[in-house]
């Protein structure tokens, strides 16, 4: 839980990529990364596709409630000013940002090390627009008849194995189930569909397919911050 910081959350919905994309992009990472640039790699585990900028919400929000654990993370200035300094550069060094922060280099690299125990510094993401690889994505919503868990264990199998599907979920509501087919063809994504409704065999489910194009880049900052 979040409290006490009168400033807006820009929020998004991001997606993991599947083992089979991982692996493409690795294959193009390491090849560009035979290129002179100054580009900073991170793993292929990090990459992830956002899927919806949600927009700006206003909200209250400062102190950080840890999963399972009874104590808050509270964040004093420093803290925040550190955060917001890496958003804006994941590779600033420290001495820029005790310069900038007027404070001791010690305490910079100090409260680093914290917020990373705390688990709010994870690590650095990096996203690839899937259609320079001559990739479409499409993203199929479903109404499930009748859902149990033995469809819902059969369902989450699937969607790890498939070749094409890179992401999915489940919800309570309608409708109560998606998944997300990356596809170089039309015939990929039909196949996709066929193995699927193998699955279902006499299941009765509604179906929405809905063709996700690329839109304008948007510039998404990811902390609540700002």
């Amino acid at each position: 839980m979040i409290t006490n910081l009168s400033e807006n959350i820009r929020t998004f919905i991001a997606a993991n990529i599947n083992d089979t994309i991982l692996n493409e992009i690795g294959k193009a990472q390491e090849h560009l990364e035979n290129i002179d640039c100054d580009v900073k790699w991170v793993k292929t585990t990090n990459v992830h596709l956002t899927l919806k900028f949600l927009g700006e919400n206003k909200s209250n929000i400062y102190d950080l409630k840890k999963e399972n654990k009874k104590e808050n993370i509270s964040f004093d200035k420093t803290d925040i000013e550190i955060l917001k300094a890496l958003n804006e550069d994941g590779r600033v060094k420290i001495i820029d940002i005790a310069n900038n922060l007027k404070a001791n280099p010690e305490t910079v690299l100090y409260k680093l090390k914290r917020l990373q125990k705390e688990d709010v510094i994870i690590g650095n993401r990096i996203q690839f627009n899937m259609s320079k690889f001559g990739f479409h994505y499409s993203l199929i919503l479903l109404n499930i008849k009748n859902m149990n868990k033995e469809k819902e264990k059969n369902l989450i199998q699937f969607f790890r194995k498939h070749l094409f599907i890179n992401s999915y979920g489940l919800f309570l509501n309608n409708p109560n189930c998606f998944f997300q087919v990356f596809h170089k063809t039309e015939e990929e994504l039909r196949n996709t569909l066929i193995d699927f409704e193998k699955l279902m065999d006499n299941t009765s489910y509604e179906i929405d397919i809905i063709p996700l194009m690329e839109r304008e880049t948007e510039e998404i900052n990811t902390l609540p911050f700002y």
